[in-house]
């Protein structure tokens, strides 16, 4: 009878032990309810643009909202948009999120600029005003940083830190640092530093028009892709990361340039070398096979018409061959998925 209540009894501990360390993992992954690509639809109408959510292959198309940068969460659940309304001054725009299964979109905040989502899907972090700040999906708001005054950021695999940039108002260069999503402890990173993504163990960072990338605790700071020479005939100011693959080998970027749309590029980490790939770079998937990309418009803005030209957004091989898919096409724009 012991024997059988002391068995029975450490299993419950253990199970108890499971359900403790999975109540505590709110920063891990979660579990995905479905795979989706959500963008912008005809957004150039007067109602709008139509946010629509279709299955990543661009099938199951529909609209379930109206707004703009929708991004949608790691996990399927929600998509979070932006809606602006003139108020005298200028623009607000309110954050909003909608259920992928369904539902009345529900503002959250004021916000300022694009929001993104924190890889266990329980928060986003945006601008507000100047502040840099972290909103979960009850509306209520962390200030991150006050300072920052706007500049990009990004996750840490865990969720549980953001890195970003802040520059002093006196100094041409801006510096990135971290902080808690929760708020607070902010730490110094590196100096001259933008537009960081972070993978697995490293974050990329533009500086100097190069690519670079350092560890998080601001050590093994390396050069992946020098800047381009000043002047050169494409009149190219530089280049920035866009996402990681999961082995941290290869990294989706950008040429920076003023007359390019289509001007994605694949980073050999260890060479420095790096190939064109067709299309405007917006993520990569999971397993780092695909790019998400925009393409197809021609370099300028609306037509004679006052209309913009069609669009298309594709899912390319990444690394390996294969034949592109188009996803969606017409006056469309800025797809987010979780593939």
């Amino acid at each position: 009878m012991s024997r059988s209540w002391s068995r029975s009894r450490r299993e419950l501990t253990l199970l108890a032990v499971v359900l403790l360390a999975a109540a505590c993992g709110g920063h891990g992954q979660p579990r995905v309810v479905g795979h989706y690509l959500v963008y912008s639809r005809n957004y150039d109408t007067v109602r709008g643009p139509s946010i629509v959510l279709a299955r990543v292959d661009g099938s199951s198309v529909h609209t379930i909202a109206h707004g703009q940068d929708a991004v949608l969460s790691p996990d399927g659940r929600w998509v979070a948009f932006d809606v602006d309304a003139y108020r005298g001054r200028g623009t607000i725009y309110k954050l909003f999120v909608v259920s992928t299964r369904g539902s009345e979109p529900r503002a959250l905040a004021r916000t300022d600029s694009w929001p993104v989502w924190s890889p266990s899907s329980d928060r986003i972090v945006t601008y507000k005003g100047n502040a840099l700040v972290s909103i979960d999906l009850h509306g209520r708001v962390t200030v991150l940083d006050a300072r920052s005054g706007g500049g990009d950021f990004a996750f840490s695999p865990d969720g549980r830190w953001v890195a970003y940039i802040w520059a002093p108002e006196t100094s041409d260069t801006s510096d990135l640092y971290l902080v808690r999503t929760s708020g607070g402890d902010r730490r110094f990173v590196t100096h001259d530093a933008g537009s960081p993504v972070w993978g697995k163990d490293w974050i990329a960072f533009v500086s100097r028009g190069g690519v670079w990338r350092i560890r998080p605790d601001g050590t093994g700071r390396h050069l992946v892709l020098p800047g381009p020479r000043q002047p050169n005939p494409y009149n190219i100011v530089g280049y920035f990361p866009v996402a990681w693959t999961p082995d941290e080998k290869t990294l989706l970027g950008q040429i920076a340039t003023p007359h390019a749309w289509d001007v994605g590029i694949r980073i050999d980490v260890v060479t420095g070398r790096f190939s064109h790939v067709l299309g405007y770079p917006i993520s990569l998937s999971r397993d780092g096979r695909f790019a998400l990309v925009e393409g197809g418009r021609p370099t300028g803005g609306p037509n004679s018409s006052g209309r913009l030209p069609p669009e298309k957004i594709w899912a390319l091989p990444f690394g390996h061959r294969g034949r592109p898919r188009v996803l969606a096409r017409g006056v469309v724009c800025c797809p987010s998925w979780n593939r």
